[in-house]
C-alpha cells in the first residue's frame, strides 16, 4: 500500500543494518511505521450482543440473527463499520 502510494522500504543503511530499532517506510517526507493489529472482533460477545441489535430489525422472526452486514441500511452499515474499527481508532 505505501508502495503504490510512492513510498519506499528503508535501505539497510537507513535501517542502521537492524541492529536497532527503525521505522518500516519513507513517504515524501515522512517516515512510517507499519503495525499490524489483529482482534477478531466478531468473536467477543460484546460486540455480538451489538451487531444483533443493529440486525434485529432485518430478522425479527429468525430464531438466530445472523451477522450479515449486506442486508443493513447505509446507516445501520455505518454503525457496523464503526463497532469494527473502535479498537483500531484507539490505537491509532
Amino acid at each position: 500500500m505505501v508502495i503504490r502510494a510512492g513510498g519506499r522500504r528503508l535501505t539497510n543503511e537507513e535501517r542502521a543494518n537492524d541492529e536497532e530499532e527503525n521505522a518500516d517506510y519513507v513517504l515524501d517526507e515522512y517516515v512510517l511505521e507499519a503495525k499490524d493489529i489483529q482482534e477478531e472482533r466478531l468473536s467477543k460477545q460484546e460486540c455480538q450482543h451489538k451487531f444483533a441489535e443493529i440486525s434485529w430489525p432485518y430478522f425479527e422472526e429468525a430464531a438466530v440473527i445472523p451477522i450479515d452486514p449486506e442486508v443493513l441500511s447505509r446507516a445501520d452499515e455505518i454503525r457496523y463499520i464503526e463497532i469494527l474499527a473502535r479498537p483500531i481508532e484507539k490505537r491509532i
